[in-house]
């Protein structure tokens, strides 16, 4: 009686660790599917930029400082004014969609949008002569020469690097031979690898003239003058022989 109480025991405290393990997995199951994604904090648009200056420019820590801070402002700017920008952007090409779109309300958005890339501008343009102002002038002389340079980095790679799309034209709008091939004629190694009687070391037709090469000396057969004693080369009575 004693030992069936035990195991009695035994077998409620295993169920009870049981239901105890289960929970525990279907709670941490559910809060991974509940659970938000972590927001990972984008990089600032000219980040490239503010390093490059940076290190080429050999800011001292306080210009390191009063730059970021310089950044951090503009970067506030443009982003309002980009999201903006893109609205009207999508209502200035919704209009596709209505073929009897008025014309008065597409020039209205079309204002508004090349006035605010206007004020993208100006921001970029005043942003960067405060940046010029706390360098010295070892620095500014630099900064002028690589100004346009960042400008392009602010802005995005075009596709494919930035020195734009990379490698040849596709297809038949590929310029000269591929893939160092003579433009016209067999390949060049064809010339090496085949043998006698092959592309590249047959021998030239009767009359023609070699692959490479000049033509060979005198009139093609068949044409000029009859070999000694025998008929010419168009039939007829043999030619007499000089005496």
């Amino acid at each position: 009686m004693k030992n069936f109480k035990t195991l009695v025991i035994i077998v409620i405290l295993l169920i009870s660790v049981n239901c105890v393990l289960i929970g525990m997995l279907w709670y941490n199951n559910y809060q991974r599917q509940h659970q938000k994604p972590p927001v990972r904090e984008q990089p600032l648009p000219g980040g490239q930029a503010f390093e490059y200056l940076t290190k080429t420019l050999k800011l001292n820590p306080a210009q390191v400082k009063l730059y970021d801070t310089l950044r951090q402002q503009h970067m506030r700017f443009t982003r309002k004014a980009g999201e903006e920008m893109r609205l009207q952007r999508d209502s200035f090409f919704d209009n596709l969609k209505n073929p009897a779109a008025n014309p008065a309300t597409v020039n209205a958005l079309e204002k508004r949008i090349l006035a605010n890339q206007g004020k993208l501008d100006s921001a970029t343009f005043y942003h960067f002569r405060k940046f010029r102002a706390i360098l010295d002038t070892a620095q500014a002389r630099k900064f002028d020469g690589i100004i346009n340079q960042v400008l392009h980095m602010m802005s995005g790679p075009r596709p494919g690097g930035p020195n734009g799309p990379q490698g040849g034209p596709p297809g038949r709008w590929r310029q000269g031979p591929p893939n160092g091939r003579p433009m016209y004629g067999p390949p060049r190694d064809s010339l090496h690898r085949q043998g006698p009687g092959q592309q590249g070391h047959r021998p030239p037709p009767p009359g023609g003239r070699p692959p490479y090469g000049p033509p060979p000396y005198g009139p093609p057969p068949g044409q000029g003058p009859p070999p000694n004693g025998g008929p010419p080369p168009n039939g007829g009575p043999p030619l007499e022989q000089p005496k």
